[in-house]
């Protein structure tokens, strides 16, 4: 595999969770009532904005990339299972096959790590 397809993927997976949860973190009780309404315990959600600020962060440094990325992706793939099982409705099949397309991406750099300008690729992992 090219360096490009992995360089480009590093930059645009690392915006992802930042998005998410910086609209995750104003909204705290709805995003509670949410999680709770999956059956989910509400406590989960420090560590879940903790996952997606501090992995996009190693994910935008290179730095543990690919721990990271299996991480953002593993809680890509369980979230669109948790949330978005309702596959009748057409907007929840949606969002589900978004999770699913995000969980490729991080799966790419996962397997491929993010190319020759990460701090990974200058320490030699």
């Amino acid at each position: 595999m090219q360096n490009s397809p992995a360089v480009s993927c590093w930059w645009r997976c690392s915006s992802l969770p930042v998005s998410a949860s910086s609209a995750t973190t104003p909204a705290r009780k709805p995003t509670r009532a949410y999680t709770t309404s999956a059956g989910l315990p509400g406590a989960l959600l420090p560590l879940v904005v903790a996952l997606e600020l501090l992995g996009s962060l190693t994910i935008v440094l290179g730095w543990q990339t690919r721990i990271a990325a299996f991480l953002l992706g593993g809680f890509s793939f369980l979230a669109g299972v948790f949330f978005h099982h309702q596959i009748g409705d057409q907007i929840q099949q949606i969002m589900l096959l978004k999770d699913i397309a995000i969980t490729g991406a991080f799966a790419l750099l996962a397997v491929h790590g993010a190319g020759p300008l990460s701090l990974d690729a200058r320490s030699g992992q």
